[in-house]
């Protein structure tokens, strides 16, 4: 029944009269808002407008009205109709991925990057450095470069627990070298036991915390000479923060040598962190400690700032036997992992020994392919490297570009290694995911500089564009391996990068270029294209190596 309409249309006995009953005039038409009080007009939002219907019986939607909706960072309104527009300030002064402001070092923000703000920098084992000069004497510092690529400046604390704490600030775009005490127990372990080094006592690792994501290197020791001496035992490595840290590793380090044992340290920043460690089939004679067992294996709660520090043990033959790498280890909570070696020749028949150091990327993070260059010595001359893959996932073949002759083609199962000396550049692929190291031969075995030094490779995924790093200026010569995809622009300083050479069929290119001693030893790589670098220094007897 019409209320326009006179009559009983309805049969119910009432006569309407017209007009009489109805809920809206017909066709009428007004505004509409459905939102908050005194937020119409304000911000993006608005009344919208709605339309009696032609019975008159009801008014229809309320369409064309923008209601409060939720903020947003990277949008320049005011979506919540509050009077004011989001923009991240202060503290809180980065969009998140939620759009909402978050501090620049909230975990969700930070991801698995391998730049943070949490990280745990770690003295290992380098007792020949102890016993030519005692640690942190003549000049010898254990140090970290902190690398600042934000256009805004970061502040920064590191402590070892309450023994230690020290502050300062990086500038935007630039590196910060930080000297830190030598932790003695765990530079210079007595009769190389395996151990537990407490941060609750003053010991353990130092703890780096930043206001801004930085990247973070450490050098063990930082100088090759000082004071007219000369250190002849370095390296240095790429820290991970720990937002990419994870709990299952395989380790890579070197036989025992001499008497000098290969290592493993596991490094925790929670308290009751449960560690538990697999043995590979080479790294079962272990110098037991710490609550490790002669035979490798063991459980080890740490604490945060904790570092578990596992030594290799003689075992016999030439080679030596016994060689942690392949080692599983495994934690309830998120752990860092150093592999290396207190002090090695390599080959293990060639003078002289050095120490070498590299942080254990995740098994999660690791992939079936790596390229790989050897180190530069200088114009059209390379230092060969011996190539060491662990295999992740069983029994794994490998392929080469371009074809390396007597490479090994095949890995036996999880946790093995195989091995080879080249001074080839090539990519690496493997059926299952693989771990690659690089070791630095020794000055006697060519080039006439450099010693043993260790670094991984880095899988193209992870190639980045922007790399702020430090190479120290009193070595003899500092170098920078570039593998970039052809075509690509890439700077160094401002300059740029050429003399790149095709690898095999891949669409990578490598540059080698050799590093002035400008700018205090800091630098910067930017490309236009996702690019992975290695960074060395070679003096005599001695040498470093990190991946960026």
């Amino acid at each position: 029944e019409s209320c326009l309409v006179y009559g009983d249309e309805d049969c119910d006995g009432q006569v309407n009269e017209e007009g009489t009953g109805c809920a809206c005039p017909p066709g009428a038409v007004e505004k509409c808002y459905s939102g908050p009080a005194g937020t119409a007009g304000v911000g993006v939002c608005k009344a919208g407008s709605r339309t009696c219907n032609f019975e008159g019986s009801s008014w229809g939607p309320c369409e064309g009205e923008v209601l409060p909706s939720q903020e947003y960072c990277f949008t320049p309104d005011d979506d919540d109709c509050n009077g004011s527009n989001l923009v991240c300030s202060g503290a809180t002064d980065v969009c998140g991925p939620n759009g909402t402001c978050v501090t620049p070092c909230d975990p969700l923000l930070l991801g698995t990057s391998y730049i943070g703000c949490e990280y745990y920098p770690t003295v290992t084992t380098n007792s020949q450095l102890g016993s030519k000069a005692a640690p942190g004497a003549s000049g010898f510092h254990f140090a970290v470069a902190i690398a600042n690529t934000d256009s805004k400046s970061a502040t920064y604390t590191i402590t070892r627990g309450t023994a230690y704490t020290t502050s300062g600030t990086v500038a935007a775009n630039s590196v910060q070298i930080v000297q830190l005490p030598w932790v003695t127990e765990l530079a210079n372990p007595s009769s190389y036991v395996s151990l537990v080094s407490r941060n609750s006592t003053g010991a353990g690792a130092y703890r780096l915390v930043a206001s801004r994501p930085v990247t973070v290197y450490q050098y063990n020791p930082l100088e090759y000479s000082s004071g007219g001496g000369y250190s002849y035992t370095n390296d240095a490595s790429l820290l991970l923060p720990v937002n990419a840290w994870r709990s299952t590793y395989r380790v890579a380090a070197r036989n025992t040598w001499s008497g000098y044992p290969g290592f493993y340290a596991v490094v925790a920043s929670q308290d009751a962190t449960s560690v538990t460690l697999s043995p590979s089939a080479t790294g079962a004679i272990i110098r037991a400690g710490g609550g490790v067992a002669s035979n490798g294996t063991g459980t080890v709660s740490l604490n945060r700032g904790d570092v578990l520090q596992v030594m290799s043990a003689s075992g016999g033959g030439g080679p030596d036997i016994s060689d942690v790498t392949g080692t599983y280890v495994s934690s309830t909570k998120p752990v860092q992992v150093f592999g290396g070696h207190d002090c090695t020749d390599i080959p293990w028949n060639v003078t002289w020994c050095d120490h070498i150091e590299e942080s254990m990327f995740p098994i999660e993070t690791l992939s079936t392919e790596y390229f790989v260059g050897a180190p530069w010595i200088g114009v059209n001359s390379v230092k060969a490297n011996q190539v060491r893959i662990v295999a992740m996932d069983g029994a794994t073949t490998l392929t080469y570009d371009p074809p390396q002759s007597g490479a090994p083609t095949s890995i036996a199962a999880a946790g093995r290694y195989v091995e080879f000396q080249t001074s080839g550049v090539f990519r690496i692929t493997g059926s299952g995911r693989i771990l690659v190291a690089q070791y630095m031969i020794g000055q006697a075995a060519g080039g006439n500089t450099g010693d043993p030094a260790m670094a991984l490779a880095v899988t193209s995924q992870q190639y980045r564009t922007n790399y702020l790093f430090h190479a120290p200026t009193n070595y003899e010569a500092n170098f920078v391996n570039v593998m970039a995809p052809t075509g690509a622009s890439v700077t160094l300083d401002g300059a740029a990068v050429t003399g790149f050479t095709a690898i095999g069929s891949t669409g990578f290119g490598i540059a080698r270029v050799q590093l002035p001693n400008t700018n205090l030893g800091n630098h910067r790589i930017l490309s236009n294209m996702p690019a992975g670098i290695s960074v060395y220094g070679y003096g005599q007897y001695t040498s470093y190596w990190y991946p960026g």
